[in-house]
């Protein structure tokens, strides 16, 4: 635990005095593919920091399927499964996550952690940038879905989550796309007969 919470409180450049504060509510989770990270019936009263692994975060639809809402893959994205980081009220997203491989994450306990944030500007600066990349990441991802057509939006999730075609199930990305995944592979097919166009015959 000791090495996994100094590696991550070196990368949010966090001071010695904001690190001893963070430490008591912190705790290393290993997660086995297809294993959740919430339980059905839990509501979420903590903030996950990704180490290693995939996490294909998910809500339910009115008729009860999940739909893939994002992917944390990057050390130190964050999922939380909640708007409400500072107010406390025990209403949810119903979000969840899913290990798409085996993941490791840092397991912020809320009901410790809030109290201290109040009273620390250092850690509220920290959370607030955190909400904000999450913000700008999920206008993103309605940007893509709203105002693109299924190949942009394929273009853009090639760009903006490199190398992850090659290892999350399709059907999850296209859910991600908004699109089916006979589209998913009929744009994967033209992208690729694009790539070999361009390559020059060898003479």
């Amino acid at each position: 635990m000791e090495e996994y919470f100094r590696q991550l409180a070196d990368f949010f450049s966090l001071s010695e005095a904001a690190r001893g504060k963070v430490a008591p509510s912190a705790a290393v989770r290993h997660m086995k593919k297809g294993e959740l990270l919430l339980r059905t019936d839990e509501k979420p009263a903590e903030v996950y920091v990704l180490q290693t692994g995939i996490l294909r975060c998910f809500v339910l639809n009115p008729v009860g399927e999940d739909v893939t809402d994002s992917f944390l893959f990057r050390y130190g994205d964050v999922f939380s499964g909640r708007l409400d980081f500072f107010t406390g009220p025990e209403d949810s997203l119903g979000a969840n996550a899913e290990a798409m491989a085996e993941t490791s994450v840092i397991r912020l306990d809320l009901p410790k952690l809030l109290p201290v944030i109040r009273g620390e500007p250092e850690l509220m600066e920290l959370f607030c940038r955190l909400l904000s990349e999450s913000y700008c990441s999920q206008m993103a991802h309605k940007y893509a879905l709203y105002r693109q057509d299924a190949e942009a939006r394929y273009r853009w999730f090639l760009e903006s989550y490199p190398g992850l075609i090659d290892r999350v199930t399709h059907g999850h990305i296209a859910s991600f796309l908004g699109i089916t995944p006979v589209t998913l592979s009929r744009m994967r097919k033209k992208l690729k007969e694009e790539t070999e166009a361009e390559v020059p015959e060898s003479t």
